[in-house]
C-alpha cells in the first residue's frame, strides 16, 4: 500500500485557517464600524432633540452649543 504524504494536507489546512480567519477578522472590523456609526448616529439624534425642545420652550441659548474648536 502506497503511503499519502502529510504535507499537502498540512499545507491546505494551514492555508484554509488563514482564509478563515481573516474572513472572520474582517467581518469583526465591519460589525465594529457599523456599531460605531450606530452609536455616533443615536448620539446625533440625542443631542438633535434636546436642541429642538430648546427651541420649542424658546431656551436659545441651551439649543445652541458653542464647541471651543469653531472659533
Amino acid at each position: 500500500m502506497k503511503r499519502i504524504p502529510i504535507t499537502p494536507f498540512l499545507i491546505l489546512a494551514a492555508l484554509f485557517t488563514v482564509i478563515g480567519v481573516s474572513v472572520y477578522m474582517e467581518a469583526e472590523a465591519e460589525k465594529r464600524k457599523q456599531e460605531e456609526l450606530q452609536r455616533q448616529q443615536e448620539e446625533y439624534l440625542e443631542k438633535y432633540e434636546k436642541a429642538e425642545n430648546a427651541i420649542l420652550m424658546q431656551d436659545y441659548n441651551t439649543a445652541v452649543v458653542v464647541h471651543p474648536s469653531s472659533f
